[in-house]
This record gives C-alpha cells, structure tokens and sequence, in this order.
C-alpha cells in the first residue's frame, strides 16, 4: 500500500522517472508499465472500500489515514490516464452514491455481461472507436479493436479447444496480448478454458458470500463487478501477479464483512 501511494504521489506531482509516449501520454512510472500501476492502484481502492464497508477499520486516527490514502489512490489512478480504470472509477462513485436506492444488483450484473458480450463480440467497436478517436493517434481504445479483431476471428477456427497459450502474441506485429481477458482467454484455451476460468472466480468469491442473505451481498459483489469488468474488458489483467493476487485478497475483506455482520446479528 505504501508503495501504490507513493507511485501515486509521484504521478499527481510530475517528479521522478515518468516516461511518456509521443502523444503525452504516461507509459510508465520507473520501471513499471503504466497500466499495471493503474489496475493495481484500483484493486487496492477496493480493497479498502471493502475494509471500510466491513467495519474492519475501527480506529478515528485510522480511519482518517486509510482515508487519506485513499483519497492519494484515488487520484493517483486518475492521473495515470488510464481508460478503463477512469470508467471503474466513475461507475465506483456512482454506485456507492445511490447503494441505498434499491436492489440493482441484478440490474448491474445483467448492464455488465451485456457490455462484455458487445465487446468480446465486436458490436461496440464502433462505439469505441469514437470514444477514444484521438487518443494515441489510432482508433478503437488505442488499437485494441484491431486486437479483438483478431483474436475473435482465431477463436472461430479453434472455438472450444483454443489456439494455445501464447496464440494471441504471436497474430500480430507487435507481439501483444489481446487485451481483453474474456476473447484472450477464448482465444489461446477456448470455450472450456474460458468456462473454467469464470467458475473459479465466481466460486472463489461466492465462497466467502454464501452465508449471507441477499441484501448483504450486495455492496461487495457490485463493487468488484463494477471496479473489475472495465479492465478485465480491455486489458490482460488475468496474466498478472497482482490479478490473482487481488482476487484471493478480495476473498479475505468479504469474509471480514460476514464474520462482522454475523456478528451483529447474534449481538
């Protein structure tokens, strides 16, 4: 956390080593791609979201350290320019804005597995394109259109059983991966591989929730849809440390807030 927040602090104040492309767009931050940076930024803002939420976080002085840190992150992620943690970071504010209005749980997880389908299946290429013409000089979120271009006609060929790991690197020039974790992975291992991988995120999270009733779960579970089906939609986040890492960690908040609310209820 302290290092997040003070790659952060050297974002918001411009100093150290911060390379840009001939656009003026960030790159990277030292070493680290620029990207990574931002999407590791956005699962530690979740993560203590949901610290917060849990109660887990009892301490005044505390409280007010976590909350300027967070407030660091959070700028910090919104300098890095990166597109999809901007949109988990809109779409974070407004659902913690209107969370007591209603139940839309089902209603957001209905928004986000049509917007992944739309994509992964090129209907909103269009629509990129003219949300991020301009934005590197090339159309379609930087070229990744032209990626999941390629990637969904290779899928075809070899739909259930996929083209191998590594297949979606070697289709083009640059030697890039898809960046787009739902056609990656139904691309390289297929329909079974991409199956698989959604049964264990999906098991690893509803272990921690099973428990509770259906009003608990709401906060955490539309929170990591929100915050995490923007980038898992335009970049690799699946073939990172810090993407398993985040969703075993996201795991252990969850089960802090059920063991709490658990506990207020037998109080």
């Amino acid at each position: 956390m302290y290092g997040l927040a003070q790659t952060s602090l050297q974002l918001i104040t411009g100093e150290g080593e911060i390379y840009t492309d001939e656009f003026g767009r960030i790159t990277q931050v030292g070493t680290l791609n620029i990207n990574y940076v931002a999407y590791t930024t956005l699962t530690a803002i979740v993560l203590i979201l949901l610290a917060l939420q849990g109660g887990q976080i009892k301490r005044r002085r505390m409280k007010m350290l976590i909350f300027a840190i967070l407030g660091i992150l959070v700028i910090g992620a919104v300098s890095t320019q990166t597109r999809g943690v901007q949109v988990s970071l809109m779409l974070l504010g407004a659902w913690i804005v209107i969370s007591k209005l209603g139940r839309p749980l089902k209603t957001i997880t209905a928004a986000c597995a049509v917007a992944i389908v739309s994509v992964s299946a090129g209907w909103a290429s269009s629509f990129l394109d003219d949300l991020d013409r301009g934005n590197r000089g090339v159309d379609g979120l930087s070229g990744r259109t032209i990626l999941w271009e390629t990637a969904r006609s290779k899928w075809v060929d070899s739909f259930f059983a996929g083209e191998g790991m590594g297949a979606d690197r070697v289709q083009n020039a640059g030697y890039l991966p898809t960046h787009n974790t739902f056609l990656g992975l139904g691309m390289t291992l297929g329909a079974v591989g991409l199956a698989l991988f959604l049964t264990f995120a999906v098991s690893s999270l509803n272990e921690r929730i099973k428990g509770l009733r259906i009003r608990d779960r709401r906060f955490p579970l539309i929170m990591i849809i929100l915050a995490f089906t923007p980038i898992l939609l335009t970049s690799s986040w699946e073939a990172t440390a810090s993407g398993w890492v985040g969703l075993a960690l996201l795991s252990t908040p969850i089960l802090a807030t059920t063991n709490q609310i658990k506990a207020r209820r037998t109080a």
